[in-house]
């Protein structure tokens, strides 16, 4: 399979960790890195009474700049997202259309009134994009509290997420979803 993973930094705060990322993502995953995909977040995204862009509305834009089925594609953004059953996400993912976005915006130690640490902040971003990663080749959520499948709903489940895989998790990526006749 030729799966190719493009991450788009939305915004100025997000430049910074695009490169670094991908190449972190492709190395952990065996996917060839890409490039060349500039975009911004859609106006349309945005909840003015909420003050937070709706994850959902990127995703479906994400999906129209995919070139192949076999393409993944990761946006990350510095603004809150939000879905309609949660308050705020982190990161959201579409397997189907294997599109995904991450916000740092919570993923930041100022966030919590504790100084800015870049190292922490990219710890923090690589955990839920690779868990976004995921999603896209498959995955689903794990029960196993040792898998990076596990779900976080806050900042301090990341933190003590494991950044590995468990058994099944593993199997599961390794086998293939679709068969072509």
């Amino acid at each position: 399979m030729n799966e190719k993973l493009y991450t788009i930094p939305l915004d100025e705060g997000t430049r910074k960790y695009g490169a670094w990322l991908l190449n972190e993502l492709c190395r952990r995953f065996t996917l060839k890195p890409q490039s060349g995909i500039v975009t911004r977040l859609p106006d349309e995204a945005f909840n003015q009474k909420q003050n937070q862009y709706f994850a959902s509305a990127i995703l479906s834009k994400l999906e129209l700049l995919k070139g192949s089925e076999y393409d993944l594609v990761l946006a990350l953004t510095e603004e809150d997202l939000y879905i309609p059953s949660k308050n705020f996400v982190i990161g959201q993912a579409n397997n189907a259309s294997r599109a995904a976005v991450v916000s740092i915006f919570r993923l930041k130690p100022e966030f919590y009134g504790l100084p800015e640490d870049d190292e922490i902040l990219k710890a923090r971003l690589l955990n839920v994009s690779c868990h976004e990663v995921g999603h896209m080749l498959g995955l689903r959520n794990c029960k196993n509290s040792d898998c990076q499948m596990y779900p976080a709903e806050t900042v301090g489940d990341i933190d003590s997420r494991p950044e590995y895989f468990c058994a099944e998790c593993v199997l599961n990526l390794t086998i293939p979803t679709k068969v072509k006749t």
